[in-house]
């Protein structure tokens, strides 16, 4: 979560910089979303154990096992709005996926409800999540700076041992579907649709000093993590 933050406050230094970066997690996290409760999570029962971390973005709470994390950082002030950065993105997994003979939809609308939002993310349902045999594969959240949008998702693969009630994407296709070449193709399409994406492989100085502060200041902080 640190490295995300740190390449949106770089970003905004670097008008044009649009960053695209792919990751797992070393063991199996919890994170809040911003505006979740921190005493929600003790109403999930099989993430109790897990390590936990609050996002700078929104929507519920994700079980970072079995799945791939994405973060997107773009300058929306110049040709894109951030609901054209959302559509494009689960899009372009939505494509490639049909390559391969997997057909996934997008939520086109939801009803509002006064019920409660679900406390995990893939347990809910918003515009423009993806979903496959009526359930939720990939979903993202936003967070806006200045002119420039940090986009988190996770595409699940997998049901997590510490979220067994929700089935990922290889529990619902062939177990023969080439899921190493999905995730190329899905980062070299939306390479192509932002035409500026570059991917930080190798991070500036800067990039991991700034890490490390918000790592410090935030994300490693209790007050954050139980902010609400």
């Amino acid at each position: 979560m640190a490295a995300d933050e740190a390449l949106l406050q770089c970003a905004t230094r670097q008008i044009g910089s649009t960053v695209l970066r792919f990751y797992q997690w070393q063991a199996p996290t919890l994170s809040l979303g911003y505006f979740q409760r921190y005493e929600e999570r003790f109403s999930h029962h099989g993430s109790q154990s897990c390590p936990l971390v609050r996002r700078s973005t929104g929507g519920g709470a994700i079980l970072h096992d079995q799945e791939w994390t994405y973060s997107l950082v773009v300058n929306s002030t110049e040709r894109f709005h951030a609901s054209t950065i959302y559509h494009d993105v689960h899009q372009s997994l939505v494509a490639v996926l049909a390559l391969h003979g997997v057909h996934c939809q997008m939520v086109d609308q939801t009803t509002p409800t006064n019920e409660p939002s679900p406390f995990l993310c893939f347990q809910r349902r918003s515009a423009g999540d993806v979903v496959l045999a009526g359930q939720k594969i990939l979903g993202s959240a936003q967070r806006r700076v200045g002119g420039f949008v940090l986009q988190h998702g996770s595409l699940l693969l997998r049901r997590s041992k510490f979220a067994a009630e929700i089935p990922g994407l290889c529990d619902l296709i062939n177990s023969e579907t080439p899921i190493r070449a999905i995730r190329d193709e899905w980062i070299e399409n939306i390479m192509k649709r932002w035409g500026r994406v570059t991917q930080p492989s190798d991070w500036t100085d800067e990039e991991r000093n700034v890490a490390q502060t918000w790592q410090d200041i935030r994300f490693e902080q209790q007050k954050w993590s139980q902010k609400r």
